[in-house]
Formats: C-alpha cells, sequence, structure tokens
C-alpha cells in the first residue's frame, strides 16, 4: 500500500528535474500523477517512465502562466486519474543573462513562469481540493536564492561592482 494511494496529483514542470523526479516519486508512492509542462512531448517521456514502472499517468501539454491552460489540463487530469487534490509547482526558467544585459521580456518571462505560473497552478489546484474535502499543495523553490550570481540576473540576482 502507497503512502498515496488513491491520490490524484498534479506536478508542473514534469518534462524534467525536479518535476520529473517528484512525479517519479508521487507515482511510486501510490499516486497518479497529472504531468503539466509547456514541453508536453518531454513530459510523455515522464509518462513513459512512470508506466514501465507500473504507475498512474497522464501527460498535458499546458503554460501555467495561463491560468485558462492550467483550468483545462486539470479538468482533464481529473477526467482522466480522478480528483484533483495536491499540487507540486516545480516548473521554473531561467535565462543566462548578465544583468546589464538582460532583456526585460527574458525578465517578465521568468516571473512570469517562476512566481505567476506557481500562484495559479497552487490557486487552481487549492480550490478543487477544498471541493474534494482538501489537500496539498508544495511550492519548489531553488536554492540559488541564497546568493547571486552575475550570469543568472533573472533567477538569482547579483548587481554588477
Amino acid at each position: 500500500m502507497g503512502r498515496f494511494d488513491g491520490r490524484t496529483v498534479v506536478v508542473s514542470g514534469a518534462a524534467g528535474g525536479i518535476g520529473r523526479a517528484c512525479a517519479r516519486q508521487l507515482a511510486a508512492d501510490g499516486a497518479q500523477v497529472a504531468l503539466l509542462d509547456i514541453a508536453k512531448d518531454r513530459a510523455e517521456e515522464t509518462a513513459e517512465l512512470i508506466s514501465a514502472g507500473g504507475g498512474r499517468c497522464a501527460a498535458y501539454g499546458a503554460d501555467v502562466t495561463a491560468s485558462t491552460a492550467v483550468e483545462a489540463a486539470l479538468d482533464q487530469a481529473e477526467q482522466d486519474l480522478g480528483p484533483v487534490t495536491m499540487a507540486v509547482g516545480a516548473a521554473g526558467v531561467i535565462r543566462n543573462a548578465p544583468f546589464l544585459e538582460l532583456a526585460e521580456a527574458d525578465w517578465d518571462r521568468t516571473l512570469a513562469v517562476n512566481l505567476r505560473g506557481m500562484f495559479v497552478l497552487l490557486q487552481s489546484t487549492a480550490r478543487r481540493a477544498v471541493r474534494h474535502g482538501g489537500g496539498s499543495m508544495v511550492a519548489v523553490a531553488s536554492v540559488a536564492g541564497r546568493g547571486g550570481r552575475a550570469t543568472c540576473a533573472d533567477y538569482r540576482p547579483a548587481m554588477p561592482a
């Protein structure tokens, strides 16, 4: 019997990295996992890994910055996997550019995905969890926030001297 048997969890950023690792572990612990990522083909690769291990999951292409896309993916996930009551927000982007060279559009995209996307996913899932009797939300953050680096101004700012 798994720790998350009977639970449906949505994981953003499920195409790779921490999102993929979280999705695989949740599935190993019995959860049905809705894999969200803007790169649906890569989320499908995660689905293949989970399915090969005997887990139940489905991949959905969604831009976490768009609440309508997230809601549509969650609607489909609930049809495919059952009531969504848990979320792991792991979607994130980074542009490797020094502060003085970072374009405003890149800054805006990083904030949209890393902050707004987290808000959209967790709020959308929390509303569903409340309707289904409660749930859990996890927001993944990077340890990079503990210090700056000159070439990642949008992700972990360091001002030039």
